[in-house]
């Protein structure tokens, strides 16, 4: 038997804002238990809902949780629909803020690079991505929340192989002050490399504005006992 709160919250999708399925919860727990939350709930309240949350999972069939389905390419034709199909897939553990909004996607034409090899690209690279993100209108430099992004590097036939971590630094410190105010932003990040037998080599960029992982937290001072 499905419990009416998991009910409620799968009928909301998985994409839903933080506080519209914290709303599912203050509701159900006010209705059930007769008990009038404060508004917003003070922190008594929110440990009272959590233990209230945890036993309903224990003797009951809450589980607070749901499946999500996702669209995953099994061919590509060619590398560059390959880079773009990994770089568009969805983290199942970030959920955009506002809902499908504020996202951009972009590929930097550059040879892929690190830190170590070539230190002086840093400047050249932040005002090529500028001007490029400018002139599509995809410039946003307002982003001040958490943010989720991925990675994708193309590396030609007769490239030297590069250390993913190494290789995406220069690009996140790029994309600093001009897709997001800090690095220390960055509430997810998704690498991936990839080597072809053609000669074009290039990085794709795909970037999100989400909530904080601790927005659909209810209890946010409580560790496991």
């Amino acid at each position: 038997m499905v419990d009416p709160i998991d009910i409620q919250l799968i009928a909301l999708g998985d994409q839903a804002a933080p506080d519209a399925r914290l709303a599912v919860i203050w509701a159900s727990y006010q209705a059930e238990t007769g008990i009038r939350l404060s508004d917003p709930p003070s922190q008594p309240d929110k440990e009272n809902v959590a233990s209230w949350l945890i036993e309903r999972e224990i003797h009951g069939d809450l589980t607070l949780a749901m499946r999500v389905r996702r669209l995953v390419h099994t061919i590509s034709p060619r590398a560059d629909e390959k880079v773009n199909s990994l770089a568009q897939l969805s983290c199942l553990g970030c959920v955009s803020a506002p809902p499908f909004g504020d996202r951009i996607s972009f590929a930097i034409r550059v040879r892929p690079f690190t830190m170590q090899t070539n230190p002086g690209i840093g400047g050249r690279l932040k005002a090529a991505i500028t001007n490029d993100l400018t002139k599509r209108r995809l410039i946003n430099s307002n982003w001040s929340g958490a943010v989720c992004i991925t990675i994708v590097m193309l590396l030609a036939k007769d490239d030297s192989d590069k250390d993913v971590d190494n290789s995406v630094k220069g690009v996140l410190d790029a994309l600093q002050g001009v897709v997001y105010t800090n690095d220390s932003q960055i509430q997810h990040l998704s690498s991936h490399k990839l080597r072809h037998q053609g000669s074009d080599r290039y990085y794709r960029v795909d970037a999100r504005q989400v909530h904080p992982h601790t927005a659909d937290i209810i209890d946010q001072r409580s560790l496991a006992r």
